[in-house]
């Protein structure tokens, strides 16, 4: 009986000992932070549809168009079938584009620029080494075409969350956020 016992308390703390383990390696406010700032986008950006009419229709278009960032297409019918082009002073706000998107007449364009602002909460999770992590960013450094994001002001913060992982006794971000 006794070693039945004895073997019923080895086998709990051998279940126990590893789920402690996972909140003992819980990261840092500070190594979380790090794993914030290093591996995040510090962007933010958006696409716009060349072709697509509801850009035509929108509320913003005129925006855009006073303040020199896009043209009108007054001939819509050509071959292009662009209803509006950039400008050249949209050009500097140009993103990356993948060849597949530029076929279908879209073209990444710059928002702004995320500013990391606090560190909410920091969660261990039931896997070694990966961790849970709410923060808070504030856009700043606006440019003209922030006026297609309805919410998107300058000084305006956002909530994100996202999960880290520690990779050769570093935590790092997994480059991808999305809000809570």
């Amino acid at each position: 009986m006794k070693n039945a016992k004895r073997l019923f308390a080895i086998a709990t703390l051998c279940a126990l000992l590893p789920s402690c383990r996972f909140l003992i390696e819980k990261p840092s406010r500070e190594e979380a932070i790090a794993a914030i700032q290093l591996h995040n986008p510090d962007t933010a950006w958006a696409r716009i549809r060349t072709k697509d009419s509801s850009l035509v229709d929108s509320l913003y278009l005129p925006i855009l168009v006073n303040n020199g960032m896009v043209q009108l297409n007054k001939k819509a019918t050509d071959s292009t079938g662009q209803l509006i082009f950039f400008t050249p002073e949209a050009r500097p706000f140009f993103f990356p584009t993948p060849e597949n998107e530029r076929v279908d007449g879209v073209q990444r364009v710059l928002l702004g620029y995320p500013f990391f602002v606090s560190l909410l909460k920091v969660e261990a999770t039931s896997e070694p080494d990966k961790a849970y992590v709410n923060y808070v960013v504030e856009y700043r450094h606006l440019t003209p075409f922030a006026a297609i994001s309805k919410k998107l002001k300058e000084g305006t913060r956002d909530t994100f969350s996202q999960y880290i992982y520690k990779y050769g006794g570093v935590w790092q971000g997994d480059k991808s956020r999305k809000k809570p």
